[in-house]
């Protein structure tokens, strides 16, 4: 079962050239978040949990240099971003990696939603 499905894609697919790419992906166990941050360093990026959402910030703290660029592809801006989890992450347990300027949230599964289908008895 996909957690993360139609609802979502048109959030996921709306980007910017400045926007960073985003990779989102699950297993049977956990879902994980990846956004591509190169230029950026940990202390520079910011992850928080409340309420069931899920944001991810990053400061450009870069020198700003006074060129007049002939071209320019890629630019440090400020980043953030707010995700709704769905209801079967456990958000107590998630984690976040920054290593070689990608960003990964670990969000693992709710035991309940790992089980499936419970059955309920009748009292």
């Amino acid at each position: 079962m996909t957690y993360w499905n139609d609802p979502f894609d048109y959030i996921f697919t709306r980007r910017t050239i400045d926007t960073p790419r985003i990779n989102v992906g699950q297993n049977k166990e956990e879902m994980i978040l990846q956004v591509a941050l190169p230029g950026y360093s940990r202390s520079d990026v910011d992850v928080e949990v409340t309420g069931g959402r899920l944001n991810v910030r990053a400061k450009n703290k870069a020198n700003k240099q006074n060129y007049e660029f002939i071209t320019q592809e890629f630019k440090l801006a400020d980043y953030n971003q707010t995700w709704t989890l769905p209801k079967a992450v456990n958000s107590d347990a998630v984690s976040a990696n920054y290593e070689a300027g990608i960003l990964t949230v670990t969000m693992p599964f709710a035991k309940e939603s790992r089980e499936g289908v419970r059955k309920i008895e009748l009292n």
